[in-house]
């Protein structure tokens, strides 16, 4: 089973391929952020949505 706690955390985007950061970081700082239970959000420019996944098949609850 993965160890939740090396994946989870916010981290900001320091670089895109397609936008600069004057898009990206629009409204806010763009990141991704992961909880523990594997559920989290991402916002860059004016982007934003959930995650909900699960790891080389294992589940998460």
């Amino acid at each position: 089973m993965t160890n939740n706690k090396t994946i989870t955390g916010e981290w900001h985007i320091q670089e895109m391929e397609m936008w600069d950061a004057d898009y990206f970081n629009i409204e806010v700082q763009a990141f991704i952020k992961i909880n523990p239970k594997l559920k989290g959000k991402f916002q860059f420019g004016l982007v934003t949505g959930e995650m909900n996944g699960k790891i080389n098949g294992e589940k998460y609850h």
